[in-house]
């Protein structure tokens, strides 16, 4: 049977060490973690990020789907993993900014929807709006 909700972690997520690109790099090559822009149907997704490990042979690409608050640093590091255990790791965030639904709105911050009941402030992270879903087809 489920419980309460447990209290929100004190601290606030980081990328681990293990996940962070280093400055070293071996004859295989060395991790890539770059900015990775897609246009779609006239618009520009501008928050993507493909992490990826040069001097290593093709590998399959994997999209890493983030959840309703859209894309944020986990998954990111969630692509840099996957690159390094030998896929291409591809984060995208799938949401339009809007003027309503900006990317900064996105991840949660102390206060934001993502905290208990009683302590949200709706300034500090809001959930997309209909126009972060439509695209341009929508609009024909």
């Amino acid at each position: 049977m489920c419980g309460p909700d447990a209290e929100p972690p004190a601290v606030l997520y980081r990328t681990p060490r293990c996940l962070l690109p280093s400055a070293t790099t071996s004859d295989r090559g060395g991790l890539v973690v770059e900015t990775f822009p897609i246009t779609y149907e006239g618009y520009t997704y501008k928050h993507a990020t493909i992490a990826y490990v040069t001097g290593r042979p093709r590998a399959p690409v994997v999209l890493v789907y983030p959840n309703y608050a859209g894309l944020k640093q986990f998954d990111k590091d969630v692509a840099v993993f996957l690159a390094r255990v030998g896929y291409v790791g591809f984060a995208l965030d799938l949401y339009k900014e809007t003027d309503t639904y900006a990317y900064e709105d996105r991840n949660p911050a102390p206060g934001g929807l993502l905290m208990p009941a009683g302590t949200t402030n709706p300034e500090k992270g809001r959930y997309p709006d209909r126009e972060a879903f439509a695209s341009s087809s929508d609009n024909r």
